[in-house]
């Protein structure tokens, strides 16, 4: 959460050192040679409201997002890893509980680190010159779309952990996927044939700077992209609860 709001913040102030007309002109170079990847024109993404859509994409949030979907999710076989599954799973309590509790954390503090990504935003905008009468409001869609993103990997983690007796396993595995549905969400924006494919990833589903930018913020758009990852998360996290209730719990190697 600190790295995150900290990182909004020095974005707005860093976009505010930057001559607009530089900017305008660097992006229109870079970006000619990728110009079918951009989810919205040149000129939108240039404008004072769309560099403050950068954080969303950034490697950054990313790497802070991934490392606690991952962390938080590993559980299952993280505690068959040390051994201390057998003595877990013979508790008085429901073996799905000891998958849907951490879910539950997990959750949260997905929720706390989106916040803190748009409150960095929101407290640069309001200490920094940059968009004069930009409210941290018209940046809202984006941190629910961060949030969703989230739960979907969360639910992801949670199902390989369910099925793997080892954490780094899981890990691997997991941003391997990750990786994975990036790269063929990169591949749909590039090709012009390839619009069947964005049933083919869950990250064509993240469109934070689309859906602040060229979408109506809380439209089809926005309730189709949140709640297609929510719910792609949700059915693997309750798939991950009938895996770990139902399997054998083998000895540690």
């Amino acid at each position: 959460m600190v790295v995150l709001l900290a990182f909004g913040w020095v974005f707005v102030w860093l976009m505010s050192t930057l001559p607009k007309a530089a900017v305008s002109t660097l992006l229109q170079f870079v970006l000619e040679f990728i110009k079918a990847a951009l989810p919205v024109p040149v000129a939108d993404l240039a404008s004072p409201k769309g560099q403050l859509t950068f954080p969303f994409v950034h490697a950054i949030t990313f790497l802070v997002c991934l490392g606690w979907a991952l962390g938080r999710g590993s559980t299952i076989s993280a505690e068959i890893n040390r051994g201390t599954g057998d003595l877990l799973f013979t508790l008085p309590v429901r073996r799905a509980s000891v998958l849907l509790a951490p879910a539950v954390v997990a959750a949260l503090g997905a929720a706390a680190i989106a916040a803190s990504l748009w409150g960095g935003i929101a407290l640069g905008l309001l200490t920094v010159d940059l968009a004069p009468g930009v409210s941290p409001l018209y940046y809202l869609p984006g941190a629910v779309n961060l949030f969703a993103l989230m739960l979907c990997l969360i639910g992801l983690t949670n199902l390989v952990s369910a099925l793997s007796c080892d954490r780094w396993r899981t890990i691997i595995v997991t941003g391997a996927i990750f990786v994975l549905a990036s790269g063929i969400d990169l591949v749909r924006l590039i090709w012009r044939d390839g619009w069947w494919l964005n049933y083919c990833t869950f990250m064509s589903a993240y469109r934070p700077q689309e859906l602040t930018l060229k979408h109506p913020p809380w439209g089809w758009m926005a309730v189709a992209c949140n709640g297609s990852l929510a719910a792609l998360g949700l059915v693997m996290l309750l798939a991950a609860a009938v895996i770990v209730a139902r399997r054998d719990i083998p000895q540690p190697r």
